[in-house]
């Protein structure tokens, strides 16, 4: 059964690529999007239009992969050391054996819809970031999630890594918070938590794809909704996207107010903030989400950059350099990387 199901999968991405290829010739793309990356939008456009992975399909799909067992192996020139927090929350430093700069560290917290755990893909990055950064070590948390957890548990395990981070002698001006989709919420609102209690907040900020409005009130959710391919509608449809599955989709928020600044935090005051990069795709139905917090951080006077990628879809990154889109937004994570760990002047 298990491998009928591989083989039912590989043949609905194959289906899906010709399908996206064919649409991408048909399609008019935005100013500055890519062929290569025309590609690869409307192939994950055919991909979620799948009957399986509408009304949160994909999502479904990821949590159940992200439970598998890990089949990842350390690269060469790395260790890789795992802990258990309070005897609860587990948690890995992956560290460069040959780097000179190991008190720097990226906390790393993962994304998924607070409903994903930790897993390989994540490890990945975990590489990708410190060998972009100069050989920082990574440390990533696997934090409760949804359904089984409710609001604030995922943000509670978030401030529980700071804390660990801090026993262990790393300083919060070498500590640099990376987070994509829910893992950008969770960085954004442990900053917003540190301040509030009228501590130092890390070095810096890097934000993929933040989703930061879980009451989905933002412009993007409406003018997007048929752009989205990942979780938006087929256009002139009046459900398939992921928000018309918010019990599933939204199980974290529980009984909490999803106007919460530590829910959602683009109702956080952004008072003090650190340097911050953002990064998000222009047909996401996220995309108001992350222009929020760049306008927000702009009028607090903090230093922000906000790189909008033509055409792209919710986490294009993770496809690594396969796409120019995503090349060129790794480049420019490494370069924020080295400024910020450098003491180079924002640019």
């Amino acid at each position: 059964m298990e491998k009928l199901k591989q083989i039912l999968t590989l043949m609905s991405f194959v289906g899906a690529f010709f399908a996206g290829v064919f649409m991408a010739v048909k399609c008019k793309k935005p100013k500055g999007m890519t062929n290569i990356g025309a590609i690869a939008t409307e192939t994950t456009r055919m991909l979620c239009r799948t009957p399986t992975m509408r009304d949160g399909g994909l999502v479904k799909y990821g949590r159940r992969e992200s439970f598998k067992p890990s089949k990842w192996k350390t690269p060469k020139g790395y260790s890789l050391k795992k802990y258990n927090i309070g005897g609860a929350l587990p948690a890995e430093l992956l560290a460069d054996n040959t780097s000179k700069c190991k008190q720097k560290v990226i906390y790393q917290i993962h994304g998924g819809a607070f409903l994903m755990k930790f897993n390989d893909c994540y490890r990945g990055v975990a590489v990708k970031l410190s060998k972009l950064s100069g050989g920082a070590s990574v440390f990533s948390i696997d934090y409760r999630i949804a359904p089984e957890n409710k609001h604030p548990a995922a943000l509670d395990d978030a401030l529980a890594g700071w804390e660990w981070l801090l026993s262990r002698g790393y300083k919060p001006e070498d500590i640099i918070l990376f987070g994509d989709s829910a893992g950008a919420n969770l960085s954004i609102a442990l900053t917003e938590k540190l301040i509030e209690q009228g501590r130092q907040t890390a070095n810096s900020i890097v934000c993929m794809s933040p989703w930061c409005d879980l009451a989905g009130e933002g412009e993007a959710f409406s003018y997007n909704i048929y752009n989205d391919p990942m979780f938006g509608r087929k256009k002139g449809a009046l459900s398939g996207s992921y928000i018309d599955n918010p019990e599933f989709i939204l199980s974290y928020v529980g009984n909490s107010d999803p106007h919460d600044k530590y829910l959602s935090p683009v109702h956080c005051d952004f008072k003090g903030f650190p340097p911050m990069l953002i990064q998000v795709g222009t047909y996401e139905v996220l995309e108001s989400d992350a222009i929020t917090i760049y306008e927000k951080m702009k009028q607090c006077g903090n230093r922000v950059i906000l790189t909008r990628y033509p055409g792209m879809f919710h986490m294009f990154q993770m496809i690594g350099d396969i796409i120019p889109e995503a090349k060129k937004s790794w480049a420019e994570i490494g370069g924020f990387l080295h400024r910020q760990y450098n003491d180079v002047l924002f640019q």
